[in-house]
């Protein structure tokens, strides 16, 4: 359950990142797909990591997807321990940091 704060956090700080940019909910559509579509690719979801291109595999490294989606199949299917998953916790958190701050110092321009 943890994994999943940590996570929306993340997401929070894209959809405060996308909310800075766009003008109308019409681009925030648009912006939200130009930007999840790369991480669902990136992440594992459909193909996996190993198969990718090396430089691909490098880019997956930058989205939280790819962590929060290897930390959720080591919970559910693989039994690993949450002491196990520290790593996950702690990647993910940093992005999810880096990325709430970005979001809100860019939203913060606006007011």
């Amino acid at each position: 359950m943890l994994l999943t704060v940590i996570f929306l956090f993340s997401i929070t700080g894209i959809g405060l990142f996308i909310a800075s940019i766009a003008t109308d909910m019409f681009k925030v559509a648009q912006m939200s797909v130009i930007i999840m579509m790369p991480m669902i690719f990136l992440s594992g979801a459909w193909t996996p990591i190993y198969s990718m291109h090396p430089i691909i595999q490098y880019l997956s490294y930058l989205s939280p997807l790819r962590y929060y989606i290897e930390g959720s199949i080591s919970i559910f299917f693989r039994g690993i321990p949450s002491i196990d998953l520290i790593p996950y916790f702690i990647i993910l958190s940093i992005l999810s940091l880096g990325l709430y701050i970005f979001g809100f110092r860019k939203i913060g321009r606006l007011f």
